[in-house]
């Protein structure tokens, strides 16, 4: 069995702190470094679905807009005949 003595000076020894120093530190930066790619992946993600949902909305609205354009050439289309037929009486 080790001496106690033996083992408190190693405990208290500058370079075991300074060893445990850097082990904390590469974790912290490889933790900050996962962190951070996850962050950018979801922000990704996120930018992806919201143009995927502008598009589809643009999409619907020219589909409404064309719809409206057609009534419209419709009811225009009526009118012309109406109104021809009120010259011609």
């Amino acid at each position: 069995m080790p001496d106690m003595t033996i083992v408190q000076r190693v405990a208290e020894s500058q370079y075991v702190f300074g060893i445990l120093f850097i082990f904390l530190f590469l974790a912290a930066t490889v933790a900050g470094t996962w962190l951070y790619k996850n962050l950018l992946k979801e922000n990704d993600e996120r930018e992806q679905k919201i143009i995927e949902m502008h598009e589809k909305r643009e999409r619907d609205l020219l589909n409404i807009n064309f719809d409206y354009r057609k009534e419209s050439q419709g009811r225009e289309k009526k009118l012309l005949e109406h109104l021809e037929k009120t010259t011609q009486v």
